[in-house]
């Protein structure tokens, strides 16, 4: 592999933990070269199958295998990723007494979450009526339980699809080497079974939203534990995403697809213990306190058999919390009447000493240093979901913002909160509205904010684009070295923005968006190079472009003194001819040299492509309409640009490249529209 970033996208791990895996395989799990295959191949091939759920006839012509093979590495990896069991499983820890954790520190000694969860596989057709869900799927039921940590501390394949979750629960405790449930005498006060919600009440995280509280003790413990339960929930969303074996349907027999399953378990616990970032946990943007996620079914389980003692020891629980709740909001209210009349007395002392008679605009702000650290500085994952950086990253912007971008402290809001507040809005596309709500800000400031930062960051032009870089003559780029000299490639891309009523026929595209017309010109490494927003959505991509040229600090074009042997304009593909990367899928081949030259132009061009698309769902404002004016709207967009280089500078894998799994020598993910630019002038 290349780098970090394409074999995370194959093979869902780093080239450092691939190479400590197989390692392990060899060492562990008895796994051994044949002779044909080694070790790391082995691995690779059945990492690259249970990650993307590919055919055998797919990997044949992909690793230069036969079927057999395939399906023998298949067989011999997974049996020793099993007797990797007793290393890779999580051991149970229970939740501290002094447990910070605001989702578990009420379940003091509890061991984890269990849920079960459904997963579609291929069995015979006399068993398929066993196999047969609620929902229609021939599937296998799958029971979990996992740590706070989202690691598997127990797995259960192989029941059938129309089982209850409940009996599978039994039949793991009854097994001899099932599921253990620690008793009193090991120290455990809840070890006697499991704590299960309040029936007829509100549970599902959904229904405390949009600012509803719990009215009674019940629906406090209900809502307390689905967020703790949630956990394995999120769990089971990230294997799946991760493993797409698991999504959707394989021709693998049962009893070797239960295999697959318990591997990926192990495999997930695995990853999740030796990366530091997960790239798969940041697709999923979760309020940890308060969000859901799915990726299991809507029941879940409720009992493994009636207890009176544990109904009261649940209606105690109950009771503590809710007291709990009632003394934290009374001390709450305390200490902000308290911080309120300081601030008051503060302000008044400052304005008898300067002399001033009125009294304007007694500020009550309150501290929001709780507020920063739950969207920014709370762990590197939930910096990456909200900010879309690492929170060394966004640090250093800070500085480079102060320092060289003229950013300042305001006498409401920190340097560190204005970029916060700015990154959470371009990376989700919220309003002002919702922002007031989450950072105790007006909205007047919200938009001061957005504007300020905005202008900082463009200050940032010179340092953040990349500096043209050509091909070199020894590239070993497969998709570049064809082209030796270029610079990179161009495409325009629409973004949709909000303009005056007279001035959107001039501004409506042909699939009928109100959108701006944006030019951009990426290195090989998805850097981008030059970007021109700003034009009318109708405005062809040549126009733009030949405007781009004609600027005063406009795209320059290397004359052919500089060195460059095409620096004289731009290389365009052939017309009338294949040109789009599907057509040449399912082993289609070039038939005339203008085809293969348009096959590939287009695998080089696609590099931009892939810019924009990455660009898009890292920034959720320029996918949705948003309401700012077209004038703010068009330095959003540079704003994004140059950030998004900032941060493919700064980290080294890039989580949100990790979601769009291309083949990067034939592969396409799209981004762009459908028209590429042909020309400049003949």
């Amino acid at each position: 592999m290349p780098d970090d970033t394409t074999c995370i996208s194959h093979l869902r791990m780093t080239r450092r933990c691939l190479t400590k895996l197989c390692e392990m395989l060899h060492t562990l799990g008895g796994l051994r070269t044949t002779r044909h295959t080694d070790i790391d191949e082995q691995v690779a091939i059945f990492l690259h199958i249970i990650a993307h759920n590919v055919k055998n006839q797919v990997m044949i012509g992909r690793f230069q295998c036969s079927g057999e093979t395939i399906s023998k590495i298949v067989t011999r990896v997974c049996n020793a990723v099993k007797r990797l069991h007793p290393h890779l499983l999580k051991r149970p820890e229970p939740v501290t007494e002094n447990s910070t954790d605001q989702r578990w520190k009420w379940f003091k000694n509890c061991l984890g979450a269990l849920d079960g969860t459904h997963i579609t596989c291929l069995v015979p057709l006399k068993d398929k009526p066993k196999y047969r869900t609620r929902k229609n799927d021939i599937a296998t039921n799958v029971l979990g339980v996992c740590s706070q940590d989202m690691q598997f501390i127990y797995v259960l394949p192989g029941w059938e699809g129309s089982a209850a979750d409940g009996r599978v629960l039994r039949d793991a405790l009854l097994r001899p080497h099932g599921l253990k449930v620690p008793r009193p005498d090991v120290g455990y006060t809840n070890g006697e079974g499991f704590l299960a919600p309040y029936g007829c009440q509100r549970y599902n995280l959904n229904d405390w939203r949009a600012g509803h509280q719990p009215t009674t003790p019940k629906e406090l413990f209900n809502m307390r534990h689905s967020s703790a339960r949630n956990v394995i929930e999120r769990c089971f969303c990230i294997l799946k995403a991760r493993w797409g074996i698991l999504r959707d349907n394989s021709y693998y027999p049962i009893d070797l697809k239960n295999k697959i399953i318990m591997a990926c378990c192990l495999l997930h616990n695995y990853i999740r213990k030796e990366m530091t970032i997960d790239p798969i946990e940041n697709r999923f943007e979760v309020d940890e306190g308060t969000g859901d996620v799915g990726g299991g079914d809507d029941d879940h389980i409720t009992y493994v058999g009636v207890s009176t003692e544990w109904t009261t020891f649940r209606n105690n629980l109950a009771q503590t919390m809710c007291d709990g709740k009632r003394q934290k909001l009374s001390q709450l209210n305390n200490n902000r009447r308290c911080q309120a009349r300081g601030r008051i007395v503060c302000k008044l002392l400052q304005i008898y000493r300067s002399g001033k008679s009125r009294i304007k605009n007694i500020s009550t702000n309150v501290d929001r240093q709780a507020i920063l650290h739950k969207y920014a500085y709370k762990s590197d994952t939930t910096c990456i979901s909200h900010l879309r950086m690492t929170r060394r990253c966004l640090t250093k912007l800070c500085e480079m913002l102060h320092t060289l971008g003229g950013l300042r402290t305001t006498r409401h809001t920190d340097i560190d909160e204005q970029v916060a507040i700015f990154l959470h809005i371009i990376a989700h596309n919220v309003k002002n509205q919702v922002m007031i709500g989450r950072f105790q800000c007006s909205g007047e400031t919200i938009s001061k904010i957005v504007t300020r930062v905005c202008n900082a960051v463009k200050r940032l032009h010179p340092h953040l684009l990349k500096r043209p870089e050509p091909v070199t003559e020894n590239s070993t780029d497969q998709r570049w070295k064809w082209f030796k000299n270029c610079l990179g490639a161009l495409d325009g891309t629409h973004i949709t923005c909000l303009v005056p009523l007279k001035d959107k026929p001039k501004y409506r595209t042909r699939k009928n968006d109100i959108a701006t017309n944006v030019l951009g010109v990426c290195s090989q490494d998805m850097q981008f190079i030059y970007v021109s927003p700003g034009w009318e959505g109708s405005a062809a991509d040549g126009r733009v472009l030949r405007d781009a040229l004609l600027r005063p600090h406009g795209l320059k074009v290397p004359r052919p003194d500089v060195g460059y042997t095409n620096g004289e304009g731009f290389l365009a593909p052939y017309g009338c001819q294949r040109y789009n990367l599907n057509d040449w899928r399912a082993g289609h081949q070039p038939t005339t040299p203008k085809e293969l030259f348009n096959m590939r132009h287009s695998s080089a061009r696609n590099v931009i492509e892939r810019c924009f698309c990455i660009l898009k769902a890292r920034w959720g404002i320029l996918r949705d309409n948003s309401y700012y004016p077209i004038d703010l709207k068009n330095k959003i967009i540079m704003a994004c640009c140059l950030l998004h280089n900032y941060i493919r500078k700064e980290m080294t894998i890039d989580p949100i490249e990790n979601r769009f799994e291309v083949d990067e020598g034939t592969g396409d993910v799209g981004g762009g529209d459908d028209d590429h630019i042909t020309y400049v002038g003949v």
